[in-house]
């Protein structure tokens, strides 16, 4: 296994196919008159369920989901793991973006301006790099991104600390971790990084 600054190049199994949502039967649409939808009761009781499940999921089990199966096993002995540090699956649950940091961190200040969400944010100061955790499957936005910006999914891991707890050494720490759990939009993200490029692009003229 190798690792780049806190990520390793092992491939692990593929997450299952999304499947698609059967089309809604004619005069079921669930939309009212201005074509909003509206769905039923239940629907509306499930969601709002949901959403309360996810706002209580503690942010340690939350990144660690990605590990499926190996979870609850891998939450006992994360405190125990070399620096506090545990290897996450991309691409599972979320995709990572790697920036270096004099990039990463003025985007970071700058969005949590912004009424977006903004999703957990790493700095591994060994290497002084960020890694946003962003929304899966937009693996197309960054192909032609500047080459500072390398973008992370299956087949790569990140090195992540607890968030519940203080760092257990001071290199690797979470920079943000919002109030509910969640990640990044991409097209939100690769917007702002941009923008800071071109910035320091034009600072070096």
């Amino acid at each position: 296994m190798t690792l780049d600054h806190g990520l390793s190049l092992m491939t692990p199994p593929a997450p299952a196919p999304l499947t698609a949502q059967a089309p809604a039967e004619p005069g079921r649409s669930g939309q009212d008159h201005r074509g909003h939808s509206r769905g039923s009761r239940s629907d509306r009781v499930a969601a709002r369920a949901a959403a309360q499940r996810k706002e209580a999921t503690p942010p340690g089990l939350w990144l660690a989901s990605s590990l499926g199966p190996e979870r609850d096993r891998a939450m006992v002995e994360w405190i125990g793991q070399p620096e506090g540090l545990l290897l996450l699956p991309c691409g599972v649950d979320w995709d990572v973006v790697r920036v270096p940091a004099d990039i990463g961190l003025p985007v970071l200040d700058r969005l949590l301006e912004g009424p977006d969400f903004v999703g957990p944010v790493l700095h591994d100061g060994r290497a002084d790099l960020v890694y946003w955790l962003v929304t899966r499957g937009r693996a197309a936005l960054w192909r032609d991104h500047h080459p500072d910006v390398r973008f992370l999914t299956i087949g790569s891991h990140l090195a992540a600390p607890a968030p519940e707890y203080g760092p257990l050494n001071t290199r690797v720490v979470w920079k943000h971790w919002p109030l509910t759990c969640g990640t990044t939009e991409p097209v939100q993200l690769a917007a702002a990084l941009a923008d800071r490029l071109r910035e320091a692009a034009g600072d070096e003229r």
